[in-house]
Parts: structure tokens; sequence; C-alpha cells
């Protein structure tokens, strides 16, 4: 399909990916991939809350694609797609949390415990199981 097309034929290298325009899925896993490389203090909620978003979001994707419920919504599955073209999938899924200067710094910012991070680890393993489900209807 010429979406498809598009997507493959917009693939491109990170610092030429900035200058174009990003989809809702990449500018919110870029959010979230810059709360935990650099974590900022007081930023935990809010990237709790940004997981929560991606995750809810490419829930509706799999119920509309996949248990075909609701009105598809074009711009969010062309989202996937280009996150996919882009960047193979989340990037923030795959960042590497228990490598001992990452966690430093979150236990530092966020002045996060063990149970932090073992809900960041169930949130992540949750997100890339939607995501291998929806990556295999929509692309």
């Amino acid at each position: 399909n010429s979406e498809m097309k598009q997507a493959n034929a917009s693939e491109k290298s990170t610092s030429e990916e900035s200058s174009e325009k990003l989809s809702f899925f990449e500018m919110l896993d870029d959010t979230i991939y810059q709360s935990l490389s650099n974590p900022k203090p007081g930023g935990s909620d809010k990237l709790f809350t940004d997981i929560d978003m991606f995750h809810n979001c490419l829930e509706r994707v799999k119920r509309m694609y996949l248990d075909m419920e609701g009105e598809k919504i074009e711009s969010l599955r062309s989202s996937v797609v280009k996150l996919y073209a882009t960047r193979g999938g989340p990037t923030f899924t795959r960042f590497p949390i228990d490598k001992p200067e990452n966690k430093k710094r979150l236990i530092d910012a966020f002045k996060w415990n063990d149970d932090n991070f073992t809900k960041l680890f169930e949130l992540q393993e949750k997100l890339e199981n939607v995501w291998y489900a929806v990556r295999h209807i929509v692309i």
C-alpha cells in the first residue's frame, strides 16, 4: 500500500529525522526516552503518565485493527507505521535501565526504590507485548 511505501521511503538517520515532523508516537517516545536518559527531579509522575498514555493509545490501535472495535483513526495507524519505519518501535522500551549509571541517575533524580524499577520493567514488558501485536496487524 502507498502508506507503507511512503513510510519506507521516509526512513532517515536520527539527525535527518529531527528536521521532519515527528508523528504522535515518535514525539511521545522521545519525551519518555529523555525522561529516562536525562531525568529531572520531580519528573517521575510525568514519566509514568506518559508511558500510560503511550500504552493506552497503542491499545486503542490494537482494539481498532485486531479486535475491530471503534472507529479506525488513520492518523494513529500511520503514526505506528512511521514509528516502526524510523525506529523499529518504541525506543524507550529498550532503554538500559539496569546499567548502574542509568539506575543511579533515576534514583538521584526521582528518588526511586526497587518498587519503581519493578513497575517500569513491568510497563516496558506490557508495552512490548502490545507493540508486537500491533506491529503485525498494522504494518
